[in-house]
């Protein structure tokens, strides 16, 4: 049920954050909600109105509109997380040779109470 459940958020998450009232793909990586693309007129015209300040304009910086900081963050934490993954196999296949040993040892040697 749980499972189910994480799958449909997922699935609604990723329908909402998909650019598809503008058809343009470019926008996939951009900063900010679909529904606010430097395109629309609509938000073009509420700028013009409301005379926004280009210094409150979100500005194109880093990797994929991302800052710096965060970009470096999620690398390293997906460099951590790929990291323990291979720790976690070695640890596996050590912990899988140790138990070898260790029932070759009872066979041979039979068990000594």
């Amino acid at each position: 049920m749980a499972r189910r459940l994480c799958i449909a958020i997922l699935i609604m998450a990723a329908a909402a954050a998909w650019p598809a009232a503008s058809g343009n793909r470019a926008n996939l990586f951009s900063v900010g909600p679909a529904w606010a693309a430097a395109e629309s007129p609509d938000i073009e015209w509420f700028k013009e109105e409301m005379t926004v300040s280009p210094k409150y304009l979100p500005e194109e910086e880093g990797v994929f509109g991302m800052s710096w900081a965060h970009f470096l963050t999620m690398t390293f934490l997906v460099l951590f997380f790929l990291g323990t993954l291979i720790l976690f196999y070695i640890r596996s296949k050590r912990t899988e040779e140790i138990l070898t040993t260790l029932l070759k040892e009872e066979e041979h040697h039979g068990s000594q109470s």
